[in-house]
C-alpha cells in the first residue's frame, strides 16, 4: 500500500530547482510551486529523499513529511491556519 508524503523544499539554484521540481512533477501532485504530494512505500520515500538531496546544494533543503490522516475530522481540510 502506498502512504501519502508531502514533499516540499527550498533551493536557490534555477538549475538545481528545475532537476528537483521535474523528477516531483513524474511522481506526485504539486499543491505549490514547491510543494508536492506523492503517494509511495515509507521505503521508497526514503531513497527518493536520498535522491532529490543528491541534486541540491549544501544550505539548500528538502523536507519529506508522512501524511496521517486524521479520521476525527469530518471532511477535507482545505486551509491550515
Amino acid at each position: 500500500m502506498r502512504y501519502p508524503f508531502i514533499i516540499c523544499y527550498d533551493i536557490v539554484s534555477d538549475r538545481e530547482r528545475r532537476q528537483v521540481f521535474t523528477r516531483l512533477s513524474a511522481k506526485g501532485r504539486a499543491l505549490q510551486k514547491s510543494v508536492f504530494l506523492v503517494r509511495m512505500m515509507p521505503k521508497e520515500a526514503t531513497r527518493f529523499e536520498a535522491q532529490l538531496t543528491g541534486l541540491i546544494s549544501p544550505g539548500d533543503s528538502i523536507l519529506v513529511v508522512p501524511v496521517q490522516r486524521d479520521t476525527s475530522l469530518s471532511g477535507p481540510v482545505s486551509r491550515v491556519i
